[in-house]
């Protein structure tokens, strides 16, 4: 009766009951120090399509994504508007930390909850400072890719145990 997503879906009632943040991933032989928001968003839709435009070596970006039938995939296509321009698709979030964590020039979004062996590549903002996930700046929602997890719900009256359950999760 009950399912966790990071969209709201329009057939369920939604309750925000944690936060996520998205996060780029990069492999740990990947020697770039860090990415702007701008520049993610240009290469996560094609735009910029080697690291040397990002000041790194002259290699083409391999950009990873999940499949699009995903929560997290789907919260960061809304966050987008639109898709990533990916090379490869992995049908779990292991599957995509997996992957870019063995290739050097590799890139992917994913969350911060699924990043895996590979390694984290910090955002910056448009003056250089550091935009790190970290629990105090996604529960404040300083860091730009926090996204809600959602509790779905059905629309339709719940069982005892699911109403308390729901009430329950109301409290501190």
């Amino acid at each position: 009766d009950l399912a966790v997503a990071l969209t709201a879906d329009k057939g369920f009632g939604a309750r925000s009951m944690a936060l996520d943040a998205l996060i780029p991933i990069v492999a740990k032989d990947n020697t770039h120090p860090r990415i702007s928001t701008p520049d993610l968003a240009a290469a996560l839709s094609g735009k910029l399509r080697n690291w040397k435009e990002l000041g790194g070596p002259d290699m083409p970006i391999a950009l990873h994504t999940l499949s699009g039938d995903t929560s997290l995939q789907e919260a960061l296509t809304a966050r987008l508007g639109r898709r990533v321009a990916a090379v490869v698709e992995h049908a779990t979030a292991a599957d995509l930390a997996e992957a870019v964590a063995r290739d050097p020039w590799a890139l992917a979004i994913t969350g911060q909850s699924a990043r895996g062996p590979a390694r984290l590549l910090p955002l910056t903002d448009s003056c250089g400072f550091p935009l790190l996930p970290n629990r105090a700046s996604v529960k404040a929602e300083d860091y730009p890719l926090t996204l809600p997890v959602q509790l779905l719900t059905p629309r339709r009256r719940l069982p005892l145990f699911a109403r308390e359950f729901l009430e329950f999760l109301d409290h501190p």
